[in-house]
């Protein structure tokens, strides 16, 4: 029961607020007040007071109910119309990742890094007070992104739940699949891997934050590149965006150029792991290539290149046209395929030309 459903009791003696008990405390404080001798005497003695003594009890007060008056004097209102406005019906994670045909291949806006929106200083502008106020943008930059990480998380169970109860109904679905990735679209596919991306990579950032705070930034821009893979998706700057592209991309160029005397359609199967892991970065920074066995690079390459062509086959061959630029920049840039000097209608065609190589190379192992 509502504890404030009850009145409240009344000078602390248990009593609720009600005519006899008004009358009741109107009585003893006569009592009290008018012979307090005599009345402490008789009660502790148990004796009759005198008639000269006695105490005439209060007219007794009569209380009208005027709420059941105005009530009964107080029109009734009108009956409601029958008219019902349209409810919306809730938006449902699965609404959210897929609304539109396009949606069907590009995850969610929460999977990407929020827009900074820094202040443009004026000529009336303090210098502290610019720098606080930048110093805020970023803080809300860091904020928003880690509340994207969250959204994407309650956005990807139920999605999970859903993928695990079709796989149960349908065991044969891995046979059916080569990429490994069933009763799901692309969209919902990057959603769940990104979210496990950030996940991971939370702890690190939440102390970053903490111990550095609105200095951040300045640490970001200090450590540049290096620190960019420990960071989620989310949380990652434009420019670190960007000089991380850069950098791959020379990378990319550097293994090349070491790799070009075997050509990629004839290199054995141990080195075509090694290129592989050379090229996309998969081993760790600190251990050079040389000094990592074969069959190492086989287990850093083997789990990429699985994702890779899952990722392609999500696409198939309507995906790559409905690919908004962010969507397009990141998944030519996971495949070797982005160029500084490309522009969005190139990067597109350089990606719709390896799905089509993946789906055929698909088909004929199938």
């Amino acid at each position: 029961m509502n504890v404030f459903s009850r009145s409240r009791p009344l000078l602390g003696l248990g009593l609720h607020p009600s005519p006899s008990n008004s009358f009741c405390i109107s009585i003893n404080r006569a009592l009290i007040i008018s012979k307090p001798t005599q009345t402490l005497r008789c009660l502790h003695t148990g004796a009759t007071p005198s008639p000269s003594q006695s105490i005439r009890r209060p007219p007794q007060k009569t209380y009208k109910n005027y709420s059941t008056e105005s009530q009964q004097s107080k029109p009734l209102p009108p009956a409601p119309s029958e008219t019902k406005l349209p409810i919306p019906a809730p938006a449902t994670p699965e609404t959210q990742v897929a609304t539109s045909p396009s949606d069907e291949y590009n995850p969610p806006s929460t999977t990407r890094p929020p827009p900074l929106k820094l202040p443009v200083r004026k000529a009336d502008d303090s210098t502290p007070g610019h720098l606080f106020r930048t110093a805020r943008s970023y803080f809300t930059f860091y904020k928003t992104g880690l509340k994207a990480i969250w959204s994407n998380r309650q956005f990807a169970q139920p999605i999970q739940e859903r993928l695990r109860q079709a796989e149960r109904n349908d065991p044969d679905s891995k046979r059916k699949d080569p990429a490994g990735f069933h009763h799901g679209t692309r969209a919902e596919f990057q959603l769940i891997r990104r979210n496990m991306h950030d996940l991971r990579r939370v702890p690190i950032f939440v102390v970053l934050l903490c111990v550095f705070g609105e200095f951040l930034p300045l640490i970001m821009f200090g450590l540049k590149t290096r620190i960019v893979p420990a960071l989620p998706y989310t949380v990652r700057l434009p420019s670190q965006a960007e000089a991380h592209r850069t950098k791959v991309f020379e990378r990319q160029q550097m293994v090349q150029k070491r790799w070009e005397i075997f050509p990629t359609d004839q290199m054995p199967q141990e080195f075509w792991f090694r290129y592989s892991a050379e090229f996309h970065g998969l081993t760790p920074a600190w251990i050079p290539y040389r000094m990592l066995p074969g069959w190492s690079m086989e287990g850093f390459a083997q789990p990429y290149l699985k994702y890779l062509l899952q990722d392609d086959l999500l696409l198939g061959q309507k995906g790559v046209a409905a690919l908004n630029e962010e969507e397009l920049i990141m998944a030519t840039v996971e495949r070797g395929l982005w160029d500084p000097s490309a522009d969005v209608k190139e990067l597109r065609s350089r990606l719709a030309g390896q799905v089509k190589h993946s789906l055929a190379a698909s088909t004929a192992d199938f």
